[in-house]
């Protein structure tokens, strides 16, 4: 996962994954096999404190 913090107060994040979140298969269409990645995102969110972001 990439994370840029632009200026404006963005968060921007590039989620690199194995399957393309999409198709028939559920699991992948809804990214439930990527939920390590969200957590990693959250977890980036719930680190950046809200000073930062009006700064």
């Amino acid at each position: 996962m990439d994370f840029n913090f632009h200026k404006s107060g963005l968060l921007e994040f590039v989620c690199h994954t194995h399957d393309i979140w999409g198709g028939d298969d559920l699991d992948t269409f809804w990214a439930k096999k990527d939920d390590r990645l969200f957590a990693e995102m959250f977890s980036k969110v719930d680190g950046i404190s809200k000073q930062d972001l009006i700064s």
